[in-house]
């Protein structure tokens, strides 16, 4: 059977999503909700896909349970993906996780949180309604202003109307001087297209990732005179040995991705119809010198050691010693210097000179590539992944070359706006090195003109870590 809504809920929040349910279909307006409408002998993840595909709107119901609910994240993917409008009935208050506020950040909330229920079940049917055409007639209309009491004889006043009709109907091709004047366009109805650009999580917590206080790398924003700054905060150094801890033998160093959010919001009174999004880069360089990672987990018994990025262009040449607590770091003690080769793991290991000794604080010491170092003999655990949960994949991915010349790269999102709605996607930066960038994000659309209209978001100045 034909539905408006789909109703997307946390099982510990059912009775409030039945009360919506039953609400909303007492207004007209028929409803989708599991597990009622789901088919004896039909697959349950199915049905789901299937109901949100052909609903006209989504209403969420928020709530703290919901905020963990993959279910209603999945969901809210699936309805963002079908380009279906998604309409959160929020019944606590309570912040959004990151998860769902990528899907629901640039969507208009209903609150709920206050009784009686009825009432905002009523708001929402309203809603509903206006964003699926239908005409909203209220069951008992307000009744107009009174009228202000006229003192004068009232066939006074009739005859000044009569009068009036009169010279209307004489003069059809002429305005009146006296007829009512038409009332005024909505101030807020403006032409054209918003568009705004930011790192994602800025300001509302997309990515949390990207600006978590931890020591590991991320990403810092900060937005001053039309230019966004996003500079990468917690690097090895250039040219150094960084100890770290390899949340796995395949994945070294963890560092969140640089994902920039397009912003769009149609104010016109048209649909707009999205061509491609444009990439301006401005400059692009790597930087200078080689991060090196330090394998803390084994430093017990190898220096191993890798580059932050691309391979260095020569071997790296090292030469170790160890120094106890009151010992100097002679380097008259140094082994001589040794070439090492990158093996089949992407690394370069060098056997120590003696592994360290029980109880006592002592300091690896020598030289890479000429320059000195020195490093605290302590054996690391082993990390733990950043998150348990990855952030939302991005629907472009662009790599760019630090190559320092002016370029462009384009992605092709042929998608339409329409009148009075917004839309958002997310660019996934990538880079080979560890890079300096300044860029912007370039849109083209078309009204229908036929015309291609273009809007440009603010200058980007960025560090870009290696891309995955």
């Amino acid at each position: 059977m034909a539905h408006d809504v789909f109703i997307s809920y946390s099982s510990s929040n059912k009775p409030v999503a039945d009360a919506v349910c039953a609400g909303l279909e007492a207004d007209g307006i028929r409803c989708w909700i599991a597990p009622r409408d789901v088919l004896p002998g039909q697959n349950y993840g199915e049905s789901i896909v299937h109901a949100i595909a052909a609903c006209k709107v989504m209403v969420l119901v928020f709530s703290e349970a919901t905020n963990v609910s993959q279910a209603v994240i999945r969901e809210a993917e699936r309805a963002m993906h079908n380009s279906k409008p998604i309409i959160p009935f929020r019944i606590e208050d309570v912040p959004m996780s990151p998860g769902l506020e990528f899907f629901l950040a640039s969507c208009h909330w209903l609150d709920a949180m206050t009784p009686p229920l009825d009432a905002h079940i009523g708001s929402l049917a309203h809603s509903v309604k206006r964003l699926t055409g239908e005409e909203v007639v209220r069951e008992t209309p307000a009744p107009p202003p009174p009228a202000p009491v006229d003192r004068r004889p009232w066939w006074i006043v009739g005859a000044a109307v009569v009068v009036l009709a009169g010279a209307f109907l004489a003069r059809p091709e002429k305005k009146s001087s006296t007829q009512a004047p038409q009332a005024p366009p909505p101030a807020d109805i403006r032409t054209g297209i918003d568009l705004g650009v930011s790192l994602a999580g800025a300001g509302s917590g997309v990515i949390a990732s990207h600006f978590s206080a931890d020591e590991a790398p991320r990403y810092l924003a900060v937005e001053s005179g039309g230019l966004l700054t996003l500079e990468a905060r917690g690097l090895p150094e250039s040219g150094k040995l960084t100890v770290i801890r390899p949340a796995s033998k395949e994945r070294w160093f963890e560092a969140p991705p640089l994902d920039l959010e397009l912003k769009l919001l149609n104010r016109g009174t048209k649909t707009a119809f999205v061509q491609r999004a444009l990439l301006e880069v401005r400059t692009s360089r790597a930087a200078t010198g080689t991060p090196w990672l330090v394998d803390g987990t084994r430093l017990d018994k190898v220096l191993a050691f890798r580059p932050l990025g691309a391979a260095p262009e020569t071997a790296p040449k090292v030469s170790l010693g160890i120094a106890g607590p009151e010992d100097a770091a002679d380097e008259g003690s140094l082994e001589p210097a040794r070439v090492l080769e990158e093996n089949e793991a992407g690394e370069f290991v060098m056997p120590l000179p003696r592994g360290p000794r029980a109880g006592i604080e002592e300091v690896l010491f020598g030289r890479l590539n000429g320059e000195p170092f020195e490093l605290p003999f302590k054996v690391l655990p082993a990390a733990k992944p950043r998150s348990a949960t990855r952030p939302p994949e991005p629907l472009y991915e662009v790599e760019l070359r630090s190559d320092g010349a002016d370029y462009e790269v384009s992605c092709d999102l042929s998608q339409s706006i329409r009148a009075g709605d917004g839309d958002r996607f997310f660019l996934r930066l990538h880079a080979a090195d560890v890079s300096h960038h300044e860029f912007k994000l370039i849109l083209e659309y078309d009204e229908g003109s036929g015309s291609v209209g273009k809007l440009a978001g603010p200058m980007v100045k960025a560090t870009i870590l290696p891309g995955r």
